[in-house]
């Protein structure tokens, strides 16, 4: 099947996707409302489903891929280093990048809101890095405990449960956004020794990392201190008392609730329906607990 290579008319290019998620590719196919989402990867496998092979990582056979000429291995994209690059695969019908015809097996340079064309099939791509973000995060010990340094003890006591709450969170956030969820990396953990301040250099997390220092450590000092009998002042830096207990406070069970409220609306694409609200809670609750009354405090400078 052969396709023509003028088009009629180039397709507006759409607004709802002006600010993609770091680590991950966007695809919107004209005329379909949902857009289509992967993590970032090495090479994303582009055709058509055929039986007895591996499934392409996008199968545009549901967006009418034969009848726009579509190959079953049309092209290929390779993230090499920081640049992002399309191959056409030797394809039928060719593969262009805007008006640009990829001769077969040419690359061509990708960037963020590029339209790709295969045969007559148009979709526009969207990133914004394909490198995942990096947060350092500082944690104190608030028990003291590790003071002199860093134990293997102390990390798997405490250390490691927040910050495996902080990959789940991180990955309920993004489903909440029909986003597909990067892996989590711890890339370092080290000890500052003269702030006794533990070091952890994650990958992946932003979201989860962006609503702990925006929400939850403004609730956790304040849960801190009416604990304490002290009121919150800007000047005060007390360590928390902690394990903090929510059983020693009223209301903690609500401000748990007000925080999963204040993340749905910050991160939230849709308001949900009262079950997937129901069962997006009982993930949420446990995590965002863990994370308040952790022996370990995420500190914000």
């Amino acid at each position: 099947m052969s396709v023509p290579d003028e088009l009629e008319a180039s397709p507006a290019e759409p607004s709802i996707f002006s600010f993609p998620q770091p680590g991950v590719f966007t695809f919107y196919v004209p005329g379909f409302g949902q857009p289509l989402r992967l993590t970032v990867k090495e090479e994303i496998l582009i055709g058509r489903y055929q039986d007895g092979l591996p499934a392409p990582d996008i199968d545009l056979t549901a967006y009418y891929g034969y009848l726009s000429g579509v190959s079953r291995r049309h092209a290929k994209i390779r993230v090499v280093d920081s640049e992002v690059i399309l191959v056409d695969l030797g394809s039928s019908n060719g593969t262009w990048v805007n008006e640009s015809k990829l001769m077969p097996h040419q690359t061509h340079p990708l960037k963020n809101g590029d339209i790709i064309r295969l045969g007559q099939l148009l979709m526009f791509i969207y990133f914004q890095s394909v490198e995942l973000p990096e947060q350092t995060l500082l944690v104190r010990d608030t028990r003291g405990d590790v003071n002199l340094g860093l134990t293997a003890n102390a990390f798997s006591d405490g250390l490691l449960q927040l910050l495996n709450s902080i990959q789940e969170l991180e990955k309920n956030i993004n489903g909440v956004q029909d986003q597909p969820s990067p892996d989590v990396q711890i890339k370092a953990v080290s000890f500052d020794k003269d702030r006794a301040l533990i070091q952890a250099r994650l990958v992946g997390a932003h979201n989860a990392v962006e609503f702990i220092k925006d929400e939850i450590s403004k609730r956790r000092d304040e849960f801190a201190k009416k604990i304490q009998g002290t009121e919150p002042s800007p000047e005060e830096t007390l360590p928390s008392p902690l394990p903090l207990d929510l059983a020693m406070l009223g209301g903690g069970e609500q401000m748990i609730a007000e925080l999963i409220d204040t993340l749905l609306q910050k991160f939230g694409v849709a308001p949900l329906d009262e079950e997937k609200k129901k069962e997006f809670v009982a993930k949420i609750q446990p995590l965002i607990k863990t994370i308040l009354t952790s022996p370990f405090e995420i500190i914000i400078e």
